[in-house]
């Protein structure tokens, strides 16, 4: 019998891409700097290598169709291939870098924060790969950290920048900066103090 093959519309094929990568911010932004949420350990019950590589099919199928995401979804989907990849290491840098580059400018502050960040974490493991440029990834890693921060901040995310900026006062402790360190502790004592985590989380804030 002659197979049959079931292809999705373009538009079907875009809502798949939004929701998956809807999905993935949403649990590494309530994840935050203390634990790493991996994209292919998003999905239950050992799914995840194959809803990464339905994304790129999807993806595929949309160029092949001259179809292009807008910007936003192109980019946030560069970020979630990257999270896919964190194992090869060159590839995964390619597609965060992408990521950011496509990002429109002071579109989704949250999850271009998530970005940011976790260029940070990229560079920070860098510095563990290849300990002739320690010092040097490690203020990389400092850079983004801190870039990740500032928009969580600008973007009145608070409960975000409560989150994650333990990653930042680490790489300080390794660059040994302590006036910045004593700084970023004070800033995350206040947050914590202030409870604002939990006022951000029942408003609901998530975008």
């Amino acid at each position: 019998a002659t197979p049959i093959h079931f292809t999705l519309s373009s538009a079907a094929l875009l809502q798949q891409i939004q929701h998956a990568t809807d999905a993935i911010f949403a649990q590494i932004l309530e994840a935050g700097a203390g634990r790493f949420v991996n994209a292919v350990n998003v999905y239950p019950d050992g799914q995840g290598d194959g809803q990464i590589e339905a994304l790129s099919a999807a993806r595929r199928s949309l160029e092949r169709a001259r179809i292009h995401p807008d910007a936003l979804l192109e980019a946030c989907l560069e970020f979630v291939l990257g999270q896919a990849t964190c194992s090869q290491p060159a590839v995964s840098h390619h597609h965060y870098e992408r990521s950011l580059a496509l990002w429109p400018a002071e579109q989704s502050l949250s999850r271009r924060g998530c970005v940011l960040f976790h260029l940070g974490l990229w560079w920070r493991a860098d510095a563990v790969r290849h300990r002739e440029r320690y010092t040097e990834a490690c203020e990389r890693s400092r850079d983004y950290f801190q870039q990740a921060i500032a928009t969580f901040r600008r973007s009145h995310r608070f409960d975000l920048e409560a989150r994650f900026i333990n990653a930042l006062a680490e790489v300080l402790q390794r660059l040994e900066q302590w006036p910045e360190l004593e700084q970023v502790a004070r800033r995350s004592l206040t947050l914590h103090q202030q409870g604002v985590e939990l006022a951000s989380l029942e408003a609901g804030q998530f975008d």
